[in-house]
């Protein structure tokens, strides 16, 4: 999963929108697949998500946006507590 995560960052920056969608969604369904994760992995799985999430909203794709980022609250949520400072990151983007 890290290494299709990694390679939709670089397709980001590249402006490669498309490629990096179906990166992310191939990495989305390695994490689903091998839930629970560790704690450091769901970190990495949620910083992803925020991503994709902003990535989509951006694009004009709320729906999808706002779905990715109740999907990440719940996962800061369960990491974290729900009185912690990384929930609000997320919750601010």
């Amino acid at each position: 999963a890290g290494a299709w995560r990694n390679l939709a960052y670089i397709q980001l920056q590249l402006k490669d929108l498309k490629a990096a969608e179906t990166s992310f969604d191939k990495a989305f369904e390695i994490y689903e697949k091998n839930q629970p994760l560790s704690p450091e992995n769901e970190k990495l799985f949620v910083e992803m998500i925020e991503a994709a999430a902003f990535f989509d909203a951006t694009g004009g794709f709320v729906d999808k946006a706002v779905k990715k980022f109740l999907r990440a609250v719940e996962s800061r949520e369960k990491i974290n507590g729900k009185d912690s400072p990384e929930l609000s990151t997320t919750l601010l983007k």
